[in-house]
This record gives structure tokens, C-alpha cells and sequence, in this order.
């Protein structure tokens, strides 16, 4: 008994392949416009990673917030 027909038993894979046969993949002028949509995400995700990390050290409070950027900037690993 072969992996793939232990699978073909178990899952209904003749007609997922059917599907996925018949299935058109659109072609795409690979322009600007093409990547803007996965650059904003990202971006925005890189903009969330650091929101967080900054988030672990930043006090917002008035009597914290030059302290902690201090030493955001001076002891902080990559806190440049």
C-alpha cells in the first residue's frame, strides 16, 4: 500500500486535482500598481512589530518619557 493511496482512502484528492485542473490563473502586468498592495502590508506589519518592541520600553507618562527615551537611544540594542 503506497502513501499515495493511503491518502486517496482517507481524502477526497481526485476532487480537489479536478478543481485545481480546470482552475485559470489570471496574468498580471507586473507593474507599480502590481506590488503596492503587498508593500502596504508589509510595511504595516513591520510598523506593528515595532510599535510593539517600543511598547516594552517607552513610559508616556510626563515624567518617564525622557528617561525612557534615553535609554531607548543609549542602552537599548538596535534602539539607535
Amino acid at each position: 500500500m503506497s502513501l499515495g493511496s493511503w491518502f486517496e482512502e482517507r481524502l477526497p484528492l481526485a476532487a480537489i486535482r479536478g478543481f485545481a485542473a480546470h482552475k485559470t490563473v489570471p496574468v498580471h502586468r507586473y507593474s507599480i500598481f502590481y506590488f503596492l498592495g503587498g508593500m502596504a502590508l508589509f510595511f504595516f506589519v513591520v510598523q506593528v512589530v515595532t510599535g510593539v518592541l517600543l511598547m516594552l520600553y517607552y513610559r508616556p507618562s510626563a515624567d518617564e518619557a525622557f528617561e525612557s527615551v534615553e535609554f531607548l537611544m543609549t542602552t537599548v540594542t538596535f534602539g539607535c
